[in-house]
């Protein structure tokens, strides 16, 4: 009677593996372990950061600068909502500043992932022109980034302005950037013009903006218009002085973050 084959040792199982099997055996884990945790997050890292780090704007041109300062402000703040405990990345809002013709917006992002700005709105809620020439008939944080913002020069009221941005906020980290306004369609005028705008600021795949608040915004110097008529003024001229101080103390009236001059250009004339 024949006996039954032994079972071949663990010992001489592994001795009738060849080498390349038993190099497979323990090298394949290794490569799809390298593969997975180390080169495929590091590929999407430096994709992320390629499309994130260069701000494009719609506009034809875009300055950088560090060395402005931070515009002063009077007046009560607008609330900010932010988008801390309602939103994964937690983005807020935590100061807006307008300046004479530059609007300053910074953030800083309390989430654990980055987090990208990539359009800012602007909602025109009121505007006015103050005319330059009334004769009778004879710009806290250093500002990373600058975008232009052109605002109609004309029958704004209602109109949104946007502006494509291109911010990243790592995770515990702040950012200032600012847009410098000029006017659309002045038809060679330089008469300045003031705004009562709303400003929300889009982020990552958000739906839903940030209300980063409202501002009152002079476009142009109106500090070098005359808001009282000369001695010899006509009727045509003192009109046109008049219209200028309402316009003037409409804007003021209204809610929103101002410039100091803003604000000290109303009370030189009784609108604060």
């Amino acid at each position: 009677m024949k006996e039954p084959s032994k079972k071949p040792s663990l010992r001489e199982q592994w001795a009738s593996i060849s080498l390349e099997q038993k190099l497979a055996m323990f090298v394949a884990p290794v490569v799809v372990f390298v593969i997975t945790a180390v080169l495929i997050p590091a590929v999407r890292e430096a994709v992320r950061d390629a499309f994130t780090t260069n701000p494009t704007v719609t506009t034809p041109t875009s300055t950088p600068t560090t060395t402005e300062e931070p515009c002063p402000t009077t007046g009560k703040p607008s609330q900010t909502t932010g988008s801390a405990g309602v939103r994964s990345s937690g983005l807020e809002v935590v100061d807006l500043v307008p300046c004479d013709s530059r609007i300053e917006v910074s953030m800083r992002n309390i989430g654990r992932l980055v987090s990208v700005v990539k359009q800012a709105e602007f909602r025109i809620r009121a505007m006015q022109t103050i005319e330059t020439h009334c004769h009778g008939p004879g710009a806290a944080l250093p500002i990373s980034q600058t975008y232009d913002l052109q605002l109609p020069a004309d029958d704004g009221v209602g109109q949104v302005v946007g502006v494509t941005v291109r911010q990243q906020l790592k995770p515990n980290k702040a950012d200032a950037f600012a847009f410098s306004v000029g006017l659309a369609g002045a038809r060679g005028d330089e008469d300045p013009r003031l705004y009562q705008l709303d400003v929300l600021i889009y982020h990552d795949r958000e739906p839903k903006p940030i209300e980063a608040g409202t501002i009152v915004l002079a476009v142009g110097s109106p500090g070098r218009v005359s808001f009282e008529p000369a001695e010899d003024a006509d009727s045509q001229e003192r009109e046109c002085v008049r219209k200028n101080v309402q316009a003037l103390r409409t804007m003021l009236a209204l809610d929103g973050v101002r410039s100091r001059e803003l604000e000290e250009l109303g009370r030189a004339v009784g609108a604060s």
